[in-house]
Formats: C-alpha cells, sequence, structure tokens
C-alpha cells in the first residue's frame, strides 16, 4: 500500500500532487479551496512500476523498473542506481545495439510525455520526444526495437488523440506516424 505523506517525510517522492483540504465548517467546495499542501506519493520497502528485461551482447542481464532504479550484473553481482534522467518514469522499454549501446523509451510520469534515454561507457544521455508541453499526452505502454541500422522505433499510446503512435529516429529528429487512430483509452 501506498502512502500519502508530507514531502518532509523520510522515503523517496516519487510523484509529486498537490491536496486540498477542508476545514469542517466550510465543506462546501463552492468555496473554493482554503488549503492547498503540496504532497508526494512514497512507496516505502515496495516494489512499484512495471519491470522490464534485456540481454547484452555477453548475455549479461540489464533490469528497468520502479519509476528510475536501474540493476544489472555486468560486474559478477548484482547492482542497482538511480538513474536520473529516469525519474519520474514508467513504462519502460529496452534494446541493446550492435555496440553494446542500450536504448530505452520511457514514459515521463510528471511531463506526461515521451523519453528516450541512452546508457553508453556508463553514461546516461536522454532526450524528450513529445509530450504534454508539445500539446499532447504521449507515451504510457511503449515499446522499443532498433532495426538494421541501430535506429531506435518506439510505439506507445497517445491518450491526447485516443490512438497509437509509432517513432523512428531519422538523422536528429523524430519522425512520428498515428499507426491506429481507434479509441485505445477507453
Amino acid at each position: 500500500n501506498d502512502a500519502i505523506t508530507d514531502c518532509a517525510v523520510q522515503g523517496e517522492c516519487v510523484a509529486e500532487y498537490h491536496a486540498c483540504t477542508w476545514p469542517m465548517q466550510e465543506a462546501d467546495e463552492s468555496y473554493g479551496c482554503p488549503v492547498w499542501h503540496k504532497c508526494c506519493y512514497v512507496f516505502p520497502n515496495e516494489i512499484q512500476g512495471f519491470p522490464t528485461i534485456a540481454l547484452d551482447a555477453s548475455e549479461h542481464v540489464h533490469i528497468l523498473y520502479d519509476f528510475n532504479r536501474y540493476i544489472t550484473n555486468t560486474g559478477g553481482t548484482w547492482e542497482s542506481t538511480e538513474v536520473e534522467v529516469l525519474r519520474n518514469s514508467a513504462y519502460q522499454a529496452m534494446a541493446f545495439d550492435a555496440d553494446d549501446g542500450l536504448h530505452v523509451a520511457v514514459y515521463d510520469e510528471n511531463n506526461k510525455a515521451l523519453k528516450y534515454a541512452t546508457l553508453r561507457d556508463g553514461v546516461w544521455e536522454s532526450s524528450h520526444i513529445l509530450g504534454y508541453q508539445d500539446g499532447t499526452w504521449v507515451g504510457e505502454f511503449s515499446n522499443l526495437v532498433l532495426d538494421a541500422a541501430g535506429r531506435p522505433q518506439v510505439v506507445c499510446s497517445n491518450r491526447s488523440s485516443h490512438s497509437l503512435d509509432y517513432f523512428l529516429i531519422e538523422g536528429q529528429s523524430w519522425q512520428i506516424q498515428q499507426v491506429d487512430p481507434g479509441d485505445i483509452n477507453n
């Protein structure tokens, strides 16, 4: 069970939200909210999110889960780290290229956006593909593959258009196609 707490509480804040508290004498919502609190969801001692797994060329295991947790056994033992560029992400998908570079597509919960990240030689880099600040809510339920040239291709839901969208990188920019205009989010 997740705990809704004040942000000052021990534990990692994985998603912020704002809550309204009402004094007992002002229970009528027509008066507006008299007191707003910035709060966090904290998941103490629990595994959260949808894990995803991939093998590199040496068949080492790589796992992403829990909004920004990366685990691997490349050194012979399991190592777990937090990846800042993946903070507040969910619905991760990943694949390795021919040079053992890790490619990741994630849904950024805070920005309602699809993000793309890579891990090369121990360094994470990420970029914003499309999201709420662009006027759309996209990126949930993503999946990722690499073509023969090593270019990432991503498919995910688009809540704004209620469609399934396909993303392919061409040069330095992402090309977007709506592949199923159906009502996939209902």
